[in-house]
């Protein structure tokens, strides 16, 4: 198919960019059927500031960026969080804060992703993380996991004090 250049009334030369003043306005790409369900009307990245939270616990980085897209209803995240050794762990749960849009609100929703890992101190029988968004939340979930064992909350101490890493990517869905 090729694609022909085209100048209307008040359009302009569109090898510039195009701008919307009224809201729910959007671009229809590829479809037939020009219904709201197929209306590109929404769109943004940037960064989020996470950060691990966990009672009694205090966390210091030596690096941690948080990179996010967001196309309509469907957020990605590229997430790399790395400790410094300078920190105060305890027992208690760990997760990770500071999502950049709140998650939908439906029973049914779970995102998850497997984590890449460096300095992680595993309890038996679990052999990797996986990250996860549940219901209605800003929040990151951790859980251990493993073969043929039910997965496990993270906790704060499990969380190298010698520069511990975590690394993952996630997509999911907001109202």
């Amino acid at each position: 198919m090729a694609l022909t250049k085209v100048i209307g009334a008040g359009l302009g030369n569109l090898d510039e960019n195009i701008t919307f003043s009224t809201a729910s306005k959007g671009v229809h790409l590829g479809v037939t059927s020009a219904t709201a369900s197929n209306l590109i009307d929404d769109y943004e990245e940037g960064t989020a500031d996470l950060a691990f939270s966990s009672v009694s616990s205090s966390f210091n980085y030596s690096y941690r960026k948080c990179y996010y897209t967001k196309v309509g209803n469907l957020v990605n995240i590229i997430v790399y969080m790395q400790l410094d050794g300078s920190n105060t762990f305890s027992a208690n749960t760990v997760s990770i804060t500071g999502l950049p849009f709140t998650s939908v609100d439906e029973a049914a929703h779970q995102s998850s992703s497997a984590c890449r890992v460096r300095f992680f101190n595993f309890d038996s029988g679990f052999t990797y993380l996986m990250a996860t968004v549940g219901q209605n939340t800003s929040s990151v979930g951790l859980l251990e996991c493993g073969d043929n064992t039910a997965p496990g909350g993270v906790v704060a101490n499990q969380l190298s004090n010698s520069s511990g890493q975590i690394l993952f990517n996630l997509s999911y869905r907001v109202p």
